[in-house]
């Protein structure tokens, strides 16, 4: 069906606006995805964008899997801030995962299960890095996601494809100690708060009638 939606789309060159709540579906076919919550659009964005910088608690939380603990921001300094997250302890962060500004108080962070890396020993180089316990996995075929228990009982999913379930001279397995570990550059700093986002429902009427956008995709997803 999504090789038949393309074939059509291509064919005709005309808008698509696609609704469904598969978002792989969204994801591969659309050029621009809304994504909504109690019947309003709370963001408009391409696949990439949307899945590596959404805008909100909500978006970050519902497209894809992905790893979100509270933190505080600790202190304000120049191109970043430095925050005091559950479980991770101090963290300075660059201003590339800052989505509105210097924020202060209470935030949340998010981090994609791909980008966690799992260790047997603590790993020197890595900025932020932690100890756990693999708590449980779960294999996909291409991929399987274990989940690592960290101090504070915080749970944290990582994405190993196969080679990666391979650390050092042993396949990992449930109960082991192993070290999580990943970039500071792949974090993003959204605000604490559940609390809707704008309504930016009037966006898609525009958006469709401006030049160069053929077809949506709406989760109610949008396409180009």
């Amino acid at each position: 069906m999504r090789l038949e939606l393309a074939r059509l789309h291509n064919a005709l060159g005309m808008t698509f606006i696609i609704v469904t709540h598969d978002q792989n579906e969204a994801l591969s076919l659309a050029d621009r995805i809304a994504v909504m919550e109690a019947g309003r659009i709370r963001q408009i964005a391409s696949p990439e964008n949307l899945y590596e910088k959404p805008a909100a608690r909500f978006v970050a939380d519902f497209i894809g899997r992905i790893n979100l603990f509270d933190a505080r921001v600790a202190a304000a300094q120049v191109g970043g801030i430095c925050v005091e997250a559950r479980a991770i302890g101090r963290i300075d962060l660059g201003g590339d995962g800052l989505r509105d500004g210097t924020p202060s108080g209470a935030v949340c962070l998010a981090v994609r299960p791909e980008k966690l890396k799992l260790w047997r020993n603590r790993p020197e180089y890595e900025a932020i890095r932690v100890a756990g316990r693999v708590h449980n996995i779960a294999y996909y075929g291409h991929s399987s996601h274990a989940v690592i228990v960290v101090a504070d009982s915080l749970e944290l999913t990582a994405t190993l494809y196969h080679r990666r379930l391979q650390i050092g001279s042993r396949t990992l397995r449930i109960g082991d100690v192993v070290s999580v570990s990943w970039s500071g550059d792949d974090i993003l700093v959204l605000a604490a708060s559940k609390a809707p986002s704008p309504d930016l429902t009037l966006k898609v009427a525009r958006a469709v009638r401006s030049e160069g956008i053929r077809s949506f995709g709406a989760s109610g997803f949008l396409k180009n």
